[in-house]
């Protein structure tokens, strides 16, 4: 610590106000500690409202907190640095009403989980299932979800890929949620909509005081990150448009978010709410065992109770001509890597029954570590490019990390009219002119192949237009 931190921590002069010593300054530093701040900044000092505000602490006792460590920092401490501005800032934005979080949260994001036991045949079905999407994509609008069209989903989340996938009925669905496109207008579906979100958040127990708006979904799905650790400048970079319980985040600067770290962040939350998604696992096959060995092994109570369970062993087909005969000869890409796609908390019992056959890839080498999963989007696009390969292909398993890798995104730091521009890596050219791609399974494994020519049709374009392709 150094600086106007140390100073209050260690050298307060005698006398000081009983207050200050023994309410306002033990606050401050609780929020230096737990924020990782190193020195006094205008930040400081707005994470340290922000964090009284949201254990409940009322806006006028923030005001006089505030106004007391100020007047302390003027009688005694003055830097080359000088803040004042900053409390003046502060001060000013604190004149505003702020509310607490609303009370009923913690309980309300309880009983939401009951909406995950809803089964196709409820007559609330379709509107369990847009409360739970608005719930994980928090910037999602009522309006977004009346025209979301399958295939046009923007989110890398499991729990999201599930949903969604369970709202095909038939192969022939347009709309992701059903609600009446095109035989009432977009104003009455709203309307509707938020009528039956309601209904149906009543039926399960949750309380919003009489009225209820998409805000109330984003209030709850905030909660759930601060229980989840996501720190309030993330919280408030996430978070286009603030519950009105929740306003008191724009205390803190708005920050653009890449999109990598938002699509983290989104899938941690909803992993906390919901960890019984169907994700694609990775497992090693034991000398001498086969994927059909795997596949006998299963019992009818194994395919019943994992009814969702799919495997896939990517092999390069090739036709030779044997004694005259044209003979089809399957050659495995990755020998001994048997993909298979179940819901998460299904794993653990299924590769301990298969345990003496195969072990299942886990994030870290420790055997705590939960299991490490490739995301659905990955999957297919991994999937894709097999589906693309030409013979000559060959693919790896390898245990160091590329520095960069496909999706990163980086900076250009050099000379040239690119230079300071971020970037989407696209693909990654070697010396000799051939393209690697990485497919992640662990902190330490990693599948890696060369020369993929994507066809057009999975060409996407980058957005915004200035990203330049790397």
């Amino acid at each position: 610590m150094s600086g106007f931190i140390d100073f209050v921590e260690n050298a307060l002069p005698d006398g000081c106000p009983e207050m200050l010593v023994s309410r306002v300054i033990p606050s401050f530093m609780a929020s230096v500690r737990k924020n990782s701040l190193q020195e006094m900044s205008g930040l400081a000092l707005r994470m340290w409202v922000v964090d009284m505000l949201a254990k409940g602490i009322r806006i006028t006792t923030c005001r006089r907190y505030v106004g007391t460590l100020h007047s302390f920092y003027k009688k005694y401490y003055h830097s080359e640095a000088d803040i004042q501005d900053a409390f003046e800032d502060l001060k000013r934005d604190l004149s505003r009403p702020f509310d607490n979080p609303d009370p009923n949260n913690s309980v309300n994001l309880q009983m939401l989980g009951r909406l995950l036991k809803k089964s196709e045949k409820s007559s609330d079905w379709v509107t369990s299932n847009v409360i739970l999407y608005l719930f994980y994509n928090v910037n999602a609008s009522v309006a977004d979800v009346i025209g979301m069209k399958f295939g046009a989903v923007g989110n890398d989340c499991p729990q999201v890929d599930d949903l969604v996938n369970g709202m095909r009925i038939s192969p022939h669905s347009q709309y992701v949620f059903p609600l009446g496109q095109g035989k009432k207008r977009d104003a009455a579906i709203v309307r509707d909509l938020i009528s039956s979100m309601h209904s149906t958040l009543r039926t399960i127990g949750l309380d919003f005081g009489g009225s209820f708006s998409r805000d109330k979904l984003a209030s709850l799905w905030i909660t759930s990150a601060f229980g989840c650790g996501i720190s309030p400048q993330q919280i408030r970079s996430m978070v286009r448009i603030l519950p009105s319980d929740y306003s008191f985040l724009s205390l803190l600067p708005h920050k653009p978010i890449a999109p990598c770290r938002e699509s983290a962040i989104i899938k941690r939350v909803a992993e906390s709410f919901n960890d019984k998604s169907v994700r694609w696992y990775v497992m090693r096959l034991r000398p001498g065992v086969t994927p059909d060995d795997i596949s006998a092994s299963l019992t009818d109570e194994d395919r019943v109770e994992n009814n969702e369970l799919t495997f896939y062993y990517p092999v390069k087909k090739e036709v030779r001509k044997e004694n005259k005969k044209l003979v089809k000869i399957e050659t495995p890409y990755l020998p001994g890597l048997l993909f298979f796609r179940l819901r998460s908390d299904k794993v653990g019992r299924f590769m301990s029954r298969i345990g003496e056959m195969a072990w299942c890839y886990r994030v870290s080498n420790s055997q705590d570590s939960p299991y490490s999963y490739i995301t659905c989007r990955e999957m297919m696009a991994f999937q894709r490019y097999i589906g693309d390969f030409t013979p000559d292909i060959e693919m790896e398993l390898v245990s160091h990390a590329p520095s960069v890798k496909v999706g990163d995104k980086v900076r250009i730091n050099g000379e040239g009219l690119l230079n300071g521009l971020n970037g989407v890596v696209r693909a990654v050219k070697n010396i000799d002119g051939t393209v690697t791609y990485t497919l992640t399974l662990s902190d330490t494994s990693y599948i890696k192949w060369h020369d993929v020519n994507v066809k057009e049709p999975f060409v996407e374009p980058v957005t915004p237009a200035i990203t330049p392709k790397l």
